[in-house]
């Protein structure tokens, strides 16, 4: 097994575990290819899906699974074959004998409107378009869950305040007629693609609301998001277009021990200046038949250690002192 910086030494069992998958990108499609010229094998996502439910069903201590985004194809399908995926897929995550937490990625939001979505997928959330939330999993812990394509012309209605927003986004920025194109674009700003999306002030503040309530309780806090924030971890076209927002809320707090995202379909990892862990998961599209990338997150005292499974890498995360 593959494991970035494990130690050998014996240590107490972990106080709580969770199931972690991403990027199926699902469809009853022949394979494809990515836009960067990489194979795709949409069938086959999901018997990985069935392999990494089955694993974890036959383990005692996987309380609940993260489903990083992107369940079904978009791109190189049909609305109508998108949405029969996700049919599909929701019948077998019903497979998992615990609770399944859901995150929004680009590929359903092409195929299925965002009110529906969020129903199907049962995600909680205060309004019909809100899908950010948080949890406490044990005592002195919280996952938090961000919805990083909450300005996004994906989803909504197109004349939707949020959509019109990411629109004139892409217009100023992205100069390309295909805004899924980062053609010409330099650095960083080839993250202003309409496959990504940002987040609103709105989200911003509640997530410093509850990064503060979770310092004032002590507590280590894991943020899951369908993209990164760091720029370090991932090719610029995966990014957040906004992310250095949602970094510059967590610098203000000493709880947020890892962001695990998805998107960048390769994979990455990175330590940021302030100890906070960034692990971008192997995507599952990716993996040929007879292979997979899916894992689970076994979360110590002293930190959370990431068991990957076929193409996902293992990793021990550390929290550093000032955590």
């Amino acid at each position: 097994m593959k494991r970035l910086g494990s130690s050998n030494h014996l240590e107490p069992g972990p106080v709580f575990s969770f199931g972690i998958i991403s990027d199926l990108h699902y469809a009853d499609i022949p394979d494809s290819t990515s836009c960067h010229g990489f194979p795709r094998y949409h069938r086959h996502s999901l018997e990985a899906l069935q392999s990494a439910m089955s694993i974890w069903n036959a383990k005692d201590n996987i309380q609940f699974a993260v489903q990083f985004g992107d369940i079904v194809e978009a791109s190189s399908c049909s609305a109508d074959e998108s949405q029969a995926a996700m049919s599909v897929a929701l019948g077998k995550f019903k497979e998992f004998r615990g609770q399944f937490f859901h995150i929004l990625g680009d590929q359903c939001l092409s195929s299925t409107p965002r009110r529906q979505l969020i129903e199907l997928l049962k995600i909680i959330g205060d309004s019909e378009y809100r899908s950010y939330y948080d949890f406490h999993p044990a005592p002195g812990f919280r996952m938090v869950f961000l919805d990083c394509y909450e300005i996004s012309e994906l989803g909504y209605p197109e004349s939707h305040t949020y959509a019109t927003t990411a629109r004139n986004i892409l217009q100023i920025v992205n100069p390309n007629s295909d805004k899924n194109s980062p053609r010409g674009m330099h650095l960083h700003d080839r993250r202003f693609i309409r496959l990504n999306g940002s987040i609103t002030g709105m989200q911003l503040d509640w997530l410093d609301t509850t990064l503060r309530a979770a310092t004032a309780a002590k507590e280590k806090v894991i943020i899951c998001c369908h993209a990164p924030v760091n720029p370090d971890v991932c090719a610029p076209e995966a990014l957040v277009w906004e992310g250095y927002l949602i970094l510059r809320i967590i610098y203000r707090y000493n709880c947020v021990v890892a962001f695990i995202s998805g998107h960048g379909h390769e994979g990455g990892y990175a330590v940021d200046r302030h100890g906070i862990h960034h692990r971008v998961l192997e995507a599952v599209v990716d993996c040929r038949p007879g292979h997979s990338a899916f894992g689970h997150v076994n979360v110590y005292t002293h930190k959370p250690s990431i068991v990957g499974t076929g193409r996902m890498i293992s990793l021990d995360m550390p929290y550093f002192k000032h955590h």
